[in-house]
């Protein structure tokens, strides 16, 4: 027996694998030193070994096997080792040493022996001319799995392993619970008979691309429950690779995730249902642990507009184009935990949006909401616009009441002024008149009666400049007592007949009394009568009428001049307000005649009015009430 370089490796599975580079001869050259050194090693080492020639004949048996077959070397060798053992011709054994001595392949497996009782480790090495089988039993291992099995059972997850090809050869106790199917209909399934058809054809090419790149598997899938509920299940597997790097088997787990599926998709319609953009942003770390950038994890409808519909699982870098320093901050907020809140444009379609953005750390990220505040800054902007014209109209307005305070200020200077001087020529005026009336020269009493007349006009124009200075302080005095307002008109109308060439024509009662200022009323009607004068030169008569109801008098002062055009009528009521047609110009005034006698009948709770038409003339009107409100 020739053992002249014997080799004895440990292999990762703590069995001894001999490898024999010359047969053993059993016949031959028993006391060679070298065969009674290798003889030796052999018969003390733990494990069972024995070599077979190329026709299966025993030829070397050490102690070991001896022990565990129970059984005499001297009764195998020399003998074929299927006629010694017949009942291995089906076991892994039987294949293996075939292919150890046909195709000279080497071979490792574990299987339970009848023969050893046991669980059993073996390995067939071909060498020159036969092979050499080593053996051991390993109930510590069998042990192993079995604890191994009563964790998996134990654990709430569905766990299962497949062959390279994915064929699946394991369940553990879960899965059976789960189910209520056996192990054999399982197998012989697969996983159509507990998955979703339609999840198993959306998941079906990312399981298939797994297995034939040996890439690891993530992929939500629903499973039938026994009572013919689906559950969503979170599936997971990883291929595991020999030392060869070659895949011998697939472990995978499936997690009930249907709970928290259902919660997520509530949250989500919720989310998407909101008029604010929400992301969930999950935290992306350098070999360092420093966050460096942030994942959307989860996105709703509104922010799929800016980032695209595909954005999720995708960096924040890819997707949004945010002008620089952004990232950083949100960056700053997930590290730091200070919440941030800001306002940016952003460019959608084009066009300018402007976006109110808030963020908040999470555990391991951030949450991010931002409220499209475009319409409002276009508001805001419109408001600024707004108000700078208005301060710019306030200034302009406070220029122009300066100028009327100061204008005021000088009217009533000036009135007051020439009041002093108007009224001695007044007086003088009147002693002319009594001394010249009756004068044989008639250009004397002619020039004396012009002046006169001319100077009851300055004095009317005056006290109108004064009464205007005084409406706008507000010290217009007023005497309010009852008076006979039918005597009044009578009055104005005896004062100013004489001086016209229009006949003045008087309708409705000769007396009825009404509660107000006498003088200034009478200042209302001959302001009245003389622009009705004025504006009708073509004309010889104004009609005045007085109505009386049981709360108010009403009097109308009609012409049938000029008229007034329909956009004037209300105007011609404001202070200094005149008409400037090519007809109007040609008549002399300052425009305040109107607005005075508004202000005296506003004083007295009355109203005044005008109808017109142009070319036809006008009808003015005011009331006053009966008795005092």
């Amino acid at each position: 027996m020739y053992l002249s370089n014997i080799t004895i490796t440990l292999c990762s599975n703590s069995l001894l694998v001999l490898y024999l580079c010359i047969p053993i001869k059993a016949s031959m050259q028993d006391d060679n030193p070298s065969y009674l050194k290798a003889y030796t090693i052999l018969n003390t080492i733990n494990h069972a070994c024995y070599e077979i020639n190329r026709d299966g004949i025993f030829v070397f048996i050490n102690k070991k096997a001896e022990e565990l077959f129970e059984m005499s070397k001297d009764v195998m060798l020399g003998r074929n080792v299927w006629d010694v053992f017949p009942n291995s011709v089906t076991t892994p054994t039987f294949i293996a040493i075939k292919n150890a001595l046909q195709k000279k392949e080497a071979s490792q497996y574990e299987y339970i022996s009848e023969l050893l009782k046991g669980w059993v480790f073996a390995s067939v090495i071909p060498i020159e001319d036969g092979a050499i089988v080593t053996f051991t039993k390993v109930e510590t291992l069998r042990q192993s799995k079995e604890h191994l099995q009563k964790i998996l059972d134990a654990m709430p997850q569905l766990v299962w392993t497949t062959l390279p090809n994915g064929d699946v050869d394991f369940f553990n106790e879960q899965v059976f619970n789960y189910t209520r199917l056996s192990y054999d209909q399982l197998k012989a399934w697969g996983w159509g008979a507990i998955a979703h058809p339609d999840d198993l054809a959306v998941n079906m090419p990312t399981i298939m691309h797994g297995i034939q790149t040996g890439t690891a598997l993530h992929y939500a899938i629903r499973f039938k429950r026994y009572d013919g509920v689906y559950r969503w299940h979170l599936n997971k597997a990883q291929p595991l690779r020999d030392e060869k790097g070659e895949i011998y088997m697939w472990v995978g787990s499936s997690t009930d995730i249907d709970d928290e599926k259902k919660n997520r998709d509530l949250l989500q319609s919720v989310f998407d249902a909101s008029s604010n953009t929400i992301s969930f942003m999950k935290n992306i770390r350098n070999a360092e642990g420093t966050i460096i950038d942030l994942e959307i994890s989860m996105i709703n409808e509104k922010a799929k507009v800016i980032t695209g519909a595909d954005s999720l699982g995708k960096r924040y870098s890819e997707v949004f184009n945010f002008s620089s320093g952004i990232k950083e901050k949100f960056i700053h907020t997930a590290t730091t935990g200070i919440p941030l809140r800001f306002e940016t444009c952003y460019k959608l379609d084009g066009i300018d949006n402007w976006y109110d953005v808030r963020a908040v750390k999470l555990e391991d990220g951030i949450v991010i909401t931002s409220e499209n505040i475009t319409e409002r800054k276009i508001a805001e902007a419109a408001s600024m616009q707004a108000a700078e014209e208005l301060n710019t109209q306030n200034r302009q307005l406070t220029e122009s009441r300066e100028m009327i305070k100061r204008k005021d200020e000088f009217i009533s200077i000036v009135s007051h002024e020439l009041k002093t001087p108007i009224t001695s020529i007044k007086g003088y005026v009147g002693l002319m008149m009594e001394k010249y009336s009756e004068s044989e020269d008639p250009f004397l009493a002619k020039s004396i009666f012009t002046v006169n007349k001319q100077l009851i006009k300055l004095t009317g124009l005056i006290n109108n400049l004064l009464d205007v200075t005084r409406i706008d302080i507000k010290r217009m005095e007023f005497n309010m007592q009852p008076f006979d307002i039918c005597a009044t008109v009578a009055d104005a109308i005896a004062i100013m007949q004489p001086t016209i060439t229009h006949q003045l024509i008087v309708e409705g009662p000769e007396n009825c009394t009404a509660y107000g200022d006498k003088e200034r009323i009478n200042q209302v009607i001959l302001n009245l009568l003389t622009n009705a004068i004025k504006y009708s030169p073509e004309s010889n008569k104004v009609l005045i009428n007085i109505k009386r109801d049981e709360d108010n008098i009403t009097i109308t002062v009609q012409d049938f001049g000029i008229g007034i055009d329909q956009e004037y009528l209300e105007r011609i009521f404001e202070r200094f307000y005149r008409i400037e047609g090519e007809v109007e110009k040609n008549f002399a005034g300052f425009g305040i005649g109107l607005y005075i006698s508004t202000e005296i009948v506003n004083r007295h709770n009355g109203k005044i009015g005008v109808q017109s038409t142009k070319g036809e003339g006008s009808v003015f009107y005011f009331t006053i009430p009966v008795l005092p409100r």
